[in-house]
């Protein structure tokens, strides 16, 4: 995860990537900085699929386009609906895969001014009222078991009590961390839900820059635990040994 964040290798000649810089579920956040990304020659194409998806664009020509997205419980969306918004002026871009949650996102753009978004809406609210909460929880989980289960076995064959102490302690901080984020991730997920199926509420727009930054800052902070506990235990072992 740090790496990620502070790590930028860039694919192809022509194309450049970026980490997505919050959570997709902040989808007109999303579609405001996609916009913004085509005013300045970079068009997307392709997400990658991964913990931190990577949005793929092309260089080009700066181009005046809106995006928005659909949620839906399908990786791939039906060719009717795929019609149905080409037909209202909306062209398909790319799907995101995600690794665990059982919704994706598809992508639309478009350079028509009197293309049709009450369609969206109308959609997202169908989404909405299908809403279950799930996915996001499931993402990190299998990483997360498998240290506690790491420390779970040293604990067990250990008798030194610095040792013993040492592991609890990192033992605890990382669940502590892990909770705190799946919080953290699980907040846009139910303002999603909200902002769709409740009229009214959660209608303001957040600056998208502001979000990234705080994305960013917070899941570094709440992956260092992972990072540095393995390392200060060896550390800790290696001074009693």
């Amino acid at each position: 995860m740090i790496r990620d964040i502070f790590s930028n290798k860039q694919p192809k000649p022509g194309y450049v990537y970026h980490y997505r810089p919050f959570s997709l579920y902040r989808n007109r956040e999303m579609e405001e900085y996609l916009n913004y990304m085509s005013n300045n020659g970079r068009i997307l194409t392709e997400i990658s699929r991964g913990v931190h998806q990577k949005f793929i664009f092309k260089i080009t020509e700066p181009e005046d386009l809106t995006y928005r997205f659909v949620l839906s419980n399908k990786k791939e969306l039906d060719q009717e609906m795929i019609k149905s918004l080409e037909y209202s002026g909306w062209e398909y871009i790319c799907s995101e895969n995600p690794l665990a949650r059982k919704q994706s996102f598809h992508v639309f753009s478009s350079a028509k001014e009197d293309a049709n978004n009450k369609i969206f809406d109308e959609i997202n609210k169908e989404a909405a009222d299908k809403f279950r909460f799930r996915s996001i929880l499931s993402s990190g989980i299998p990483w997360g078991v498998l240290i506690l289960a790491i420390m779970h076995i040293l604990l067990l064959g250990t008798t030194h009590p610095g040792i013993y102490a040492g592991v609890d302690l990192s033992k605890k901080m990382i669940i502590g961390a892990e909770v705190i984020r799946y919080i953290y991730l699980l907040k846009p997920e139910w303002e999603f839900y909200i902002r769709h199926k409740k009229e009214g509420k959660y209608q303001d727009i957040w600056d998208w820059r502001k979000l990234s930054k705080l994305y960013k800052r917070d899941m570094g902070i709440l992956s260092m635990p992972i990072m540095f506990q393995p390392v200060d235990l060896l550390i800790r072992v290696a001074r009693w040994y």
